[in-house]
C-alpha cells in the first residue's frame, strides 16, 4: 500500500514537472481506476504556485496540542450530546409516567438535575473549543485534514448511527412485547432525531473540508444547525427547570423526608418496646437504652415530640417545613408516602397504633 502511494505520489510530481494542468492530471488518475478523494488528496500535496518545479506542501503532523483540543471538543460533545437525550428522557418520565413501572432508581427530578449541571458545562465547553480549532485552522496552526479530526469525526458518526439503529431495534422490540407506549414512541424519536443531527453536523463538515484546497469559510449550515440545537437545548433546560424543585425547596423536602425516617425508627422502637413488656414506654429515653433512634430535627435540634394515649395508642409530633400530601416527596423514588405518613406544613402529630405501624417505602 505503501509502494502504490508513493507511485501515485510521484506519478503527480512527474506531471506538474513537466506542466500538465491539475485537472489533466485529475481525469488521467480518474480513468485509471483511482477514486476522485485520493487523486485529490495526491494534487493537493503540492501547492499550486508558479514555479518551475513543483511546491510540496508542509506534511501535516499531529501535534499534542491538536490532539488535546480535538479530544477536548469531542469529549464535549458526547457529554452534550447523552445528557440533553437524558434530560429528554426525564422530562418525558414526568410528562408521560408509565403506571407498569412499580420501582425506578432514580427518579425523573434527579435526572433532570444532573441533565442540566452536565450541559451547562459540555455545551458552552462545545462551543468554545469549536470556535478555538476553527480559528487554529484559519490561522494555520492546526491542518484542515487533520488525522485525529478526520478519526474522530468518523468515529463520532459511527457512534450516532449504533445509537439509531440501537433506538428503533428497542422499539421493534416493544413492539413485540406490547409495550411501545406513547413515552417509549418518543424517547425513540429523542434518540434518531439527535444521532441524525450529529451526523449531519459532521458529514457537512467533512465534505466542506474535502471540497477545497485551501482552508474553507465557515460554513453557513453548519452554524444555522449549532445554533437550533443550542436554542433547543436552553428551551429544554427551562423545561426541566419549571419542573424540578429550587434549591431551598429541594432542601426542605429532604430534610421532611429525614424525620418521616427518625420517625418511623422511634416508632419501631415503640413497637419492640410494647411487644416486650405489653405496655407503652412513658417517653423517647425510656427506649433508648436498647434501639439507637434520632431523638432531635435534624435542622433545627429540637426534640422530637412523644405522647403515650389513653386508649392504647401514640402520638409523635414534628415540625415540617411542607405539606406533603398532594406532591411526591424523596421515600422512594418520588412516590407519595403511606396515608398515615402525610402531613401537613408546621407541627403535625400522628397518631398510630403498635403492631399496626404502616412504614413509607424505604423507612
Amino acid at each position: 500500500m505503501a509502494a502504490r502511494h508513493d507511485d501515485l505520489h510521484g506519478f503527480v510530481r512527474d506531471a506538474l514537472a513537466r506542466g500538465l494542468s491539475r485537472d489533466a492530471i485529475r481525469q488521467a488518475l480518474r480513468s485509471a481506476g483511482w477514486d476522485g478523494e485520493r487523486a485529490d488528496a495526491a494534487l493537493a500535496a503540492f501547492a499550486d504556485v508558479n514555479f518551475p518545479v513543483p511546491v510540496p506542501r508542509p506534511t501535516p503532523a499531529i501535534s499534542a496540542r491538536e490532539s488535546f483540543f480535538y479530544l477536548v471538543l469531542f469529549t464535549a460533545l458526547g457529554a452534550f450530546a447523552f445528557s440533553l437525550v437524558s434530560l429528554l428522557f426525564g422530562i418525558l418520565e414526568h410528562r408521560l409516567p408509565d403506571r407498569v413501572e412499580w420501582f425506578v432508581v432514580v427518579t425523573p427530578e434527579d435526572s433532570i438535575r444532573w441533565s442540566i449541571a452536565r450541559i451547562c458545562l459540555a455545551l458552552p465547553l462545545f462551543l468554545f473549543m469549536s470556535h478555538r480549532i476553527a480559528a487554529n485552522i484559519r490561522s494555520g496552526r492546526f491542518a484542515r485534514t487533520s488525522a485525529v479530526r478526520l478519526w474522530l469525526s468518523y468515529l463520532a458518526m459511527f457512534i450516532a448511527v449504533a445509537s439509531i439503529m440501537g433506538a428503533l431495534v428497542t422499539l421493534l422490540v416493544y413492539l413485540l412485547a406490547g409495550d411501545a407506549t406513547l413515552r417509549l414512541l418518543l424517547k425513540v424519536l429523542v434518540v434518531v432525531t439527535i444521532g441524525f443531527v450529529v451526523l449531519a453536523y459532521y458529514l457537512i463538515d467533512l465534505r466542506q473540508s474535502a471540497a477545497a484546497d485551501v482552508t474553507p469559510p465557515p460554513s453557513a449550515a453548519k452554524a444555522v444547525l449549532a445554533g437550533v440545537v443550542t436554542l433547543v437545548a436552553l428551551a429544554t433546560m427551562a423545561t426541566g427547570l419549571s419542573i424540578i424543585d429550587m434549591p431551598w425547596t429541594a432542601r426542605a423536602r429532604r430534610l421532611d423526608a429525614r424525620r418521616i425516617v427518625d420517625l418511623v425508627q422511634i416508632a419501631d422502637a415503640v413497637d419492640r418496646f410494647w411487644t416486650q413488656r405489653h405496655i407503652l414506654p412513658d417517653s423517647i429515653a425510656a427506649i433508648t437504652s436498647t434501639a439507637t433512634v434520632a431523638e432531635a430535627d435534624p435542622e433545627t435540634h429540637a426534640p422530637y415530640e412523644y405522647q403515650r394515649q389513653p386508649n392504647g395508642q401514640f402520638q409523635l409530633c414534628a415540625a415540617f417545613s411542607q405539606d406533603n400530601r398532594a406532591g411526591s416527596n424523596d421515600y422512594q423514588a418520588g412516590r407519595n408516602p403511606p396515608r398515615r405518613w402525610q402531613h401537613q406544613a408546621g407541627r403535625f402529630c400522628f397518631t398510630l397504633q403498635p403492631r399496626e405501624i404502616e412504614r413509607p417505602p424505604g423507612g
